[in-house]
């Protein structure tokens, strides 16, 4: 049921963007795309999950997970170029070396 659902909304962000944002990309890979992200962060919160016993502490440390893992994203943004927070991010919070 679930793999229904995100088939349908991964269908319909598929249709809105294609005219605009992606309109030069293989719809069967952005389909693709949004389908595996949605998949993989229920997946995310179901691993988070069973370690806490209360929703709210894993909700919580599901949010900052997320952001932590965006956050390099954005930090190797900066500039066009690494910088000291974009190594302190993924040193000590990704565990990745530089």
């Amino acid at each position: 049921m679930i793999f229904l659902q995100f088939a349908i909304t991964a269908a319909i962000i598929t249709v809105c963007t294609m005219g605009t944002l992606f309109q030069y990309s293989d719809k069967t890979l952005v389909f693709v795309y949004f389908f595996m992200f949605g998949l993989s962060g229920i997946m995310l919160s179901s691993l988070i999950s069973t370690f806490f016993t209360r929703a709210k502490s894993a909700m919580a440390v599901g949010t900052l997970a997320v952001s932590c893992s965006l956050l390099n994203i954005f930090t190797n943004k900066w500039h066009g170029k690494s910088n000291f927070w974009s190594m302190f991010v993924q040193v000590l919070l990704l565990g990745q070396s530089v």
